[in-house]
């Protein structure tokens, strides 16, 4: 069985419902109409999601089915899951996240303040290559480091083609303009 490549950039794991996943991002998120918390972050949606069977159950074979899906917060993948199926056994859940994900933290919705934490510590600050979208590797993220300057470190190490117009830095400070080609 294959994962869903998301899960290779996952940083963390938590075990929240739908309702629930919504009242998080209504407390955390810096895009919803009030943020509780004075810590919001910025708040993307993947509103692609992935189900998986991890195992069966009993003398029928139930399927043990658990249901992921991923946003974005300050740049950092996080990954939000609920058992689905009729039936669930946490044992077979455990088991799977051991084989597939045994690095990487997971939680749960009443402790979602951990993931907020290790997301503010490790920092948001990355190197955008925008241009035209016909070329590969125009309008694509690179990176994701703790400083400013380790973003520009690995940004001037990029070459400008004719299809990319400039190579940006992001970062909460805001946007800052590294390289730029010039027209003609």
């Amino acid at each position: 069985m294959s994962i869903d490549a998301r899960f290779r950039t996952t940083e963390y794991l938590i075990e929240v419902s739908d309702f629930g996943h919504l009242a998080l991002w209504e407390k955390w998120s810096a895009q919803s109409l009030g943020p509780i918390s004075k810590r919001a972050v910025r708040w993307e949606q993947d509103c692609q999601t992935w189900t998986c069977q991890v195992g069966a159950l009993g003398i029928r074979n139930l399927p043990v089915c658990v249901n992921f899906s991923w946003d974005i917060l300050n740049k950092h993948r996080v990954c939000f899951w609920h058992a689905t199926s009729r039936v669930v056994d946490y044992d077979q859940i455990e088991e799977w996240f051991r084989k597939h994900l045994p690095n990487v933290p997971r939680t749960n919705a009443m402790n979602f303040h951990h993931c907020i934490n290790v997301i503010k510590e490790r920092g948001d600050c990355l190197y955008i290559v925008e241009g035209q979208y016909d070329h590969p590797y125009a309008n694509e993220c690179y990176g994701d480091f703790a400083t400013i300057e380790a973003a520009r470190v690995a940004a001037a190490a990029v070459p400008l083609h004719k299809a990319l117009e400039r190579i940006v830095i992001d970062h909460d400070g805001g946007r800052e303009v590294l390289r730029e080609r010039r027209p003609g």
